[in-house]
């Protein structure tokens, strides 16, 4: 399981930088290749910002106890799903209103905040093992 998270992230990160490279926007846009697919795949990049605390925190946990990892992953589980759900929505909503641009902001603080949580998760299952 430990392996399958590792792979997941690291799959998950690469195709996120190489879809949002400079390489792809000038393929895209300069070179007018992507027949206007680059708002679309604009919109795809907030999908990633996960993968990176998701990561790094894979690496973190890779070499402890398996309790740990197992604690742990419940939590991904539950909250890769959910972020996965509420970039979406707000994919939709932002199709609704163009004035306003904040799947980024909040994607990223959706990050922070998966990242944080994993922390304390880890430090309070390490601890509680250690007694």
């Amino acid at each position: 399981m430990k392996k399958t998270v590792l792979l997941f992230s690291i799959i998950g990160l690469a195709v996120g930088i190489l879809i949002y490279s400079p390489q792809a926007y000038n393929f895209c846009v300069d070179g007018g290749h992507c027949w206007g697919l680059w708002k679309a795949l604009d919109n795809i990049n907030s999908y990633f910002f996960i993968f990176i605390p998701l990561l790094f925190i894979s690496l973190v946990t890779y070499p402890l106890r398996g309790e740990i990892f197992h604690f742990w992953t419940r939590f991904v589980l539950l909250a890769v799903p959910a972020y996965f759900l509420i970039v979406s929505i707000l994919v939709v909503l932002e199709k609704s209103n163009r004035d306003i641009s904040f799947i980024e902001p909040i994607s990223m603080l959706l990050s922070g905040l998966f990242f944080v949580t994993s922390i304390i998760l880890i430090i309070s299952k390490y601890i509680t093992l250690q007694k």
